[in-house]
């Protein structure tokens, strides 16, 4: 990337993922490996459980890999989702190395899912 005879590397980042659920419980849990080119690597991991898709506790924490303490955004995280027909509502709250607290707040419309096509005769 170039700008006014400046030049930037593009940003890159590799990353993984593994996601396991188990429907009867309603229980899923994640762990995410990130490698950033530009910034340090990250560990995520986080459990969720669903009851009868309307409501969903979460729970989860993030590891910065090398990063001094100064610069860690790492720590845990915990929230909750609603919903009916439509509509859902999510609440996080992210609680990070140096102790300081974000809240966050998403509201979202899901669509409902298209029906089957008929069989072909």
């Amino acid at each position: 990337m170039s700008w006014d005879g400046q030049r930037w590397r593009m940003p890159s980042q590799f990353a993984t993922g593994l996601a396991l659920e188990h429907p009867g419980s309603g229980l899923r849990i994640a762990l995410d490996l990130t490698a950033p080119a530009d910034y340090y690597r990250s560990v995520r991991a986080g459990a969720e459980w669903r009851w009868r898709d309307h409501l969903a506790l979460r729970g989860g924490w993030r590891a910065e890999l090398g990063a001094p303490p100064e610069d860690r955004l790492g720590g845990p995280a915990f929230g909750f989702g609603a919903g009916a027909g439509a509509l859902w509502l999510d609440y996080g709250y992210v609680i990070s190395a140096d102790g300081a607290a974000t809240h966050r707040v998403g509201l979202s419309l899901r669509g409902r899912p298209a029906a089957p096509a008929p069989a072909a005769r």
